[in-house]
């Protein structure tokens, strides 16, 4: 009976013990996963408002872009009433130098008219060209005679006269290539004090001549008052 009693004592106090030092073990491990747990909230919350800052400032960068470009084709509209306004939203939204190539506008385009000298000695070649509006890179190449004082005046889109045609070089009568040449010897010829160089001159002229004269001749057009070969070769070999 003692013997019995003892082992439920020593069975007891076994218990106690494991108890006791599970009550420390969980003492000690609880504040761990508490803390852990802890820890684990703050870090999401922490994520999470990261994530939404980040995207509130991909929404402002996207609306003060579009807006920007908005602004920016507004003021070139003013500058240009052809330009075409950007669609935004998903599929339709392009760059705004996509759209410039893609619609071949180019916002640097220069427009000339042909300025002659106005007198009453302007050559039939000149004279078709006087006031004429062409695009820079279109228009006729000067000189357009030997004695040319014809002049480019350059003009943005926004300053053409109200009502300005854009013509093309291909509707008139253009020069002979060689038009160029004439013009040089002749400028020439006035500072030359050397009588061989000036009859060289005149002579190599004279090759060019039938070259020269087939867009007057083509058109009509009277020869030129000022023709050095022909006006100045005969005094020069007499």
């Amino acid at each position: 009976m003692k013997n019995s009693n003892k082992k439920s004592s020593l069975i007891s106090g076994i218990i106690i013990v494991l108890l006791f030092c599970t009550i420390l073990l969980f003492a000690k491990i609880i504040p761990i996963l508490i803390g852990i747990f802890i820890f684990g909230i703050i870090g999401y919350i922490l994520l999470t408002d990261s994530k939404n800052k980040d995207s509130s400032t991909a929404a402002h960068l996207e609306n003060d872009s579009e807006l920007s470009s908005k602004k920016q084709i507004k003021e070139q509209t003013d500058i240009n009433p052809d330009y075409i306004t950007i669609q935004f939203g998903n599929d339709t939204e392009l760059s705004l130098n996509k759209q410039i190539k893609e619609q071949n506008l180019d916002l640097n385009y220069k427009y000339v008219s042909i300025s002659t000298s106005g007198d009453d000695n302007v050559c039939p070649m000149c004279a078709q060209f006087e006031g004429k509006f062409f695009l820079e890179k279109d228009a006729p190449k000067l000189p357009l005679c030997p004695s040319c004082a014809c002049a480019y005046l350059y003009y943005e889109k926004r300053e053409l006269p109200f009502g300005s045609v854009i013509n093309k070089k291909e509707d008139f009568v253009l020069p002979a290539e060689c038009t160029s040449l004439f013009y040089k010897h002749q400028k020439k010829l006035f500072t030359e004090d050397d009588i061989n160089k000036k009859i060289r001159l005149c002579e190599s002229d004279l090759k060019k001549l039938p070259e020269f004269m087939t867009p007057y001749i083509s058109a009509g057009f009277p020869a030129p008052d000022e023709l050095a070969c022909r006006d100045l070769l005969p005094d020069l070999y007499m």
